[in-house]
């Protein structure tokens, strides 16, 4: 049995899925998140930078050690930006027969990760622009399978639309906010969760921004698969230092849901329907109303599924 050692961010549910599909096409897979999910790393990161480099670096060496003694068919990254290149270098010397492969969902303007794409025979980025200048390969993102494309219909909705995110850029909470209004006025039903972390609570209270009705914990599981089943369509504002498709555009499409986004890149795709997905203008919400009311048929987008996603990074 060929074997994967996949190196990756511990980002909720996903790498226990990706690992999942792995196994399913024949790999054995050994996973290493690529930071410990403790609150020293995430936070010395940002305040003790000089101490979490020596910490991440001495992480990696461990992974390292543990491993070199293991024959890979493949060593797969997600995100290759928090390994040094001497750790890369040490890595790939443990393992000169494996084909590296590193996936990117993060543009380079917001993590710069070229420095490491020499370590690795190929390189995918959810991120178009990146790839158009770079040389990468393309490729969006998955629905995990989380959400069945019955969903929909097992619910009557009871919310017109909702979004879920994490605050990066003050404009997505600025946005949110905006919108939130409109609904409220045109008799719309939204519903919002929006997570912030500490340090960009404190980065949007230096640019004068109050942050209301945020939450520093992630939605439940649960709670979110009910807040989408109710939902006739979500709403996706996308981090303005990237070109690529989020996961939460990914996944509604998948399940048949209407989309509005403010990434126009979306037009690109093969599944971009005009009736499923508006691009909204931030100074036009009101197109919104007539967009949800709309009939439309679900795109078929089997190509979007978790194991069609794994097979074309791994075979």
């Amino acid at each position: 049995m060929a074997r994967v050692l996949y190196i990756g961010l511990d980002y909720y549910h996903y790498p226990k899925m990706i690992c999942q599909e792995m196994v399913n096409i024949g790999y054995q897979v050994d996973f290493f998140p690529i930071e410990p999910r403790s609150f020293f790393y995430k936070a010395s990161r940002y305040v003790a930078k000089k101490s979490y480099k020596k910490n991440i670096d001495k992480y990696h060496k461990r992974i390292i050690e543990e491993t070199k003694s293991i024959h890979y068919d493949k060593v797969f990254f997600i995100t290759s930006h928090f390994m040094s290149n001497g750790n890369l270098n040490a890595l790939k010397k443990a393992h000169p027969t494996a084909q590296f492969i590193a996936y990117h969902w993060d543009s380079i303007s917001q993590y710069d990760y070229l420095e490491t794409t020499p370590f690795f025979e190929k390189v995918y980025s959810f991120d178009r622009e990146d790839c158009e200048k770079h040389g990468f390969n393309y490729l969006p993102l998955f629905a995990s399978g989380n959400y069945s494309k019955e969903m929909q219909n097992k619910v009557k909705p009871s919310l017109d639309i909702y979004t879920v995110g994490t605050i990066v850029q003050p404009e997505r909470y600025i946005l949110v906010n905006e919108f939130r209004e409109f609904c409220m006025k045109n008799n719309i039903t939204f519903y919002f969760y929006l997570k912030v972390t500490p340090v960009t609570f404190l980065r949007l209270l230096m640019k004068g921004i109050i942050p209301k009705n945020v939450s520093f914990t992630s939605i439940n599981t649960e709670k979110l698969k009910s807040i989408i089943s109710r939902s006739r369509a979500v709403l996706d504002v996308t981090n303005h230092k990237q070109s690529g498709l989020t996961m939460r555009i990914i996944e509604n499409i998948y399940i048949g849901k209407k989309v509005v986004t403010t990434n126009k890149n979306i037009k690109l795709e093969n599944f971009y329907s005009p009736n499923q997905v508006l691009i909204l203008p931030v100074e036009r919400f009101e197109i919104f109303k007539s967009f949800l009311d709309g009939e439309y048929i679900p795109t078929k987008s089997s190509e979007l599924a978790i194991n069609s996603w794994v097979k074309k990074v791994l075979l």
